[in-house]
Formats: structure tokens, C-alpha cells, sequence
């Protein structure tokens, strides 16, 4: 039986502090365009304490295949320095930063993606 506060390894070598995850969320808080808000940022922070690892909520690929207002992006470059906010709060609990990739291909909307 698995205690839960063993260490985990997974297969990439990367070792976790623990087996408590928190699964991805949908919580709407990034920018119009998919920056990562103040918000958000602190939402994680404080929701990684003590927890092995953290699965963002869907993140989008690609502009055109935003699923839902405030989802956050990764779908350009410009996205990094707040992406990299967002991680380095859930690894400054102790966390591993997991990132849920995301396109909602022919389920978007035109009113999601602005009338495009």
C-alpha cells in the first residue's frame, strides 16, 4: 500500500516530495489575451503548499483554439515571463509546476475567439 507522504520518482527521473497532486482546475482567471494574472499566480502559490506536484488548468496552444475566456496561454513567446511567475510560485512550496496543454479545436467559439 502507498503512504502518501513517501517520495515519488517518475519515469523521467524527476522525484516528487510527495504523492499529493492537485488536478487541473478551470478557473478562468488569466487576461482577455491568456496572460497570467496577479490573481492567478497567488491562487497557486498558496494552493501548492504541501503538495508534490501541481497541474495548471488547460492552457491553450494556439490563439485559435482558446477554449473559454481566461484561459490562460502558451500559445506565443510573450506568455514566458509570466509563465515563469506562475511555476516558480508553485516550486516556491516545494511543488512540481505540471502545465495542461490545450486546444479546443472545432468546440471554440466565435464569440471566445473575439468574432474571428
Amino acid at each position: 500500500m502507498a503512504v502518501y507522504s513517501e517520495k515519488l520518482r517518475l519515469r523521467s527521473g524527476v522525484t516528487l516530495k510527495n504523492r499529493l497532486m492537485m488536478s487541473p482546475m478551470t478557473t478562468r482567471q488569466s487576461f482577455f489575451d491568456g496572460q497570467i494574472t496577479r490573481d492567478e499566480i497567488a491562487y497557486y502559490r498558496e494552493r501548492s503548499q504541501g503538495l508534490g506536484a501541481v497541474i495548471t488548468g488547460a492552457a491553450n496552444v494556439q490563439a485559435g483554439g482558446k477554449g473559454w475566456p481566461g484561459e490562460l496561454s502558451v500559445a506565443s513567446d510573450d506568455m514566458l515571463p509570466r509563465l515563469h511567475d506562475l511555476a516558480s510560485a508553485i516550486q516556491s512550496q516545494g511543488a512540481k509546476a505540471i502545465l495542461q496543454i490545450f486546444h479546443a479545436g472545432r468546440m471554440t467559439s466565435r464569440a471566445t475567439l473575439s468574432g474571428e
